[in-house]
């Protein structure tokens, strides 16, 4: 009895309460869409995804302060300094770095995210999302992340299409869709490194180089393969140089410490064996990509990447190998000659060295699925941000 009428009691506080929230929102909205500058937050989860970012806070940083002004935070409370960005990123990160707390508070018009994460703003502003990665409908088609986004920033209308195709009314409401490509593979086409001077750097010889690379799940070639495919390229191509990275998880405690540290010590030995051979786990791979005249991998993004300079992909095609859309599923082994299982890697790597040219079309086709916008995905994503306050006047 005393409770129902203490819920009594209570309710007309409640419902006030709310009204002069909800007013208080509103005029703080209100005050803010009379100020022409955009304010746009990023979300730093990890390195890698702040390295996607950059491309743009770069673009944004051109239009100057009176335009917009930029933050960057990470997604939880944590010293600056124990960010993880990569040392050639530092310093952008530091020239925008907000704390955590105090970014929780300040009034955005856009926070844009790489990953998932528990960063939670205090005030009203639109949620955005763009992508860690050039790749989607391979593990996940990202449409329940997209439901939980106000923008998302995606790679192409075919990207827009499969959603749609998934969930008819997803960009029919409050949520909008922008069609930018990756800002991150920009790159690829508006500053070509010189390979050799990449190689010389590494301690390698001038002469055609094959990559190996991993994403870091249990169906991947590192996980799956271990050191094989590693040991028996180098052995097969002597007049190449060989290279193996992997995606950053596979060095992290995201996978068993015990096939983490066997892995190393096997890599390791086989760099120490074959003098083509060089084992670089810390390198980010479109790094290595410029210098790379045949790429082996598996489900990862990196072949959509590697797709943009049209050279020879060997995919690892093994029993586990199923992606979420079967479009995306027929791209990869269009695009690249494929391995089942270790026995065919050699022969799928000398067809594809041999026959450059024969899956010519199929990388075409992925760079189109993939990249709008190719070599200009950070100047329209920026353009976007910037015509994007519009939207969440009250």
């Amino acid at each position: 009895m005393i409770l129902k009428i203490f819920s009594k009691i209570q309710r007309p506080f409640r419902i006030t309460f709310r009204l002069m929230l909800k007013c208080g929102r509103y005029l703080d909205e209100k005050i803010y869409s009379y100020t022409k500058k955009v304010r746009v937050l990023f979300v730093v989860s990890d390195a890698y995804g702040f390295s996607c970012q950059l491309p743009v806070i770069k673009e944004l940083e051109r239009y100057g302060k009176n335009k917009v002004f930029v933050g960057v935070t990470p997604d939880k409370a944590i010293p600056e300094n124990q960010v993880s960005v990569d040392e050639r990123d530092a310093d952008i990160f530091h020239q925008f770095y907000v704390a955590n707390k105090r970014a929780q508070y300040m009034k955005w018009d856009l926070v844009v995210n790489t990953h998932l994460n528990g960063f939670y703003p205090r005030r009203r502003c639109l949620k955005g999302y763009m992508h860690h990665g050039p790749g989607f409908g391979i593990l996940g088609n990202k449409v329940a992340i997209a439901l939980k986004y106000d923008v998302f920033f995606g790679l192409s209308q075919h990207q827009k299409r499969i959603f749609e195709k998934v969930n008819p009314t997803i960009f029919k409401k409050n949520r909008k869709f922008y069609s930018v490509g990756f800002p991150k593979s920009d790159s690829a086409i508006n500053s070509r490194p010189d390979p050799f001077e990449i190689l010389s750097d590494l301690g390698l010889g001038q002469k055609k180089t094959i990559l190996i690379t991993s994403h870091w799940q249990d169906n991947s070639t590192l996980r799956r393969l271990g050191s094989l495919p590693f040991r028996m390229i180098a052995e097969n191509f002597s007049d190449f140089n060989v290279i193996q990275t992997g995606h950053p998880w596979l060095w992290n405690d995201k996978t068993d410490i015990k096939w983490r540290e066997a892995t190393l010590i096997q890599m390791k030995a086989i760099e120490d064996t074959c003098l083509n051979a060089k084992f670089l786990p810390y390198i980010q791979a479109e790094a290595l990509l410029p210098l790379a005249d045949l790429l082996v991998a598996d489900q990862s993004s990196i072949m959509t990447t590697y797709s943009i300079y049209d050279k020879p992909i060997v995919f690892f095609d093994g029993p586990d190998t199923e992606f979420a859309v079967n479009e995306v599923g027929d791209l990869y082994r269009g695009a690249s000659h494929s391995f089942g299982d270790i026995d065919g890697l050699v022969a799928a790597c000398v067809n594809a060295t041999e026959s450059g040219v024969e899956k010519k079309e199929g990388r075409a086709a992925m760079r189109d699925f993939f990249y709008d916008n190719l070599g200009k995905a950070s100047e329209i994503m920026a353009e976007n941000i910037l015509a994007i306050k519009s939207l969440n006047r009250p």
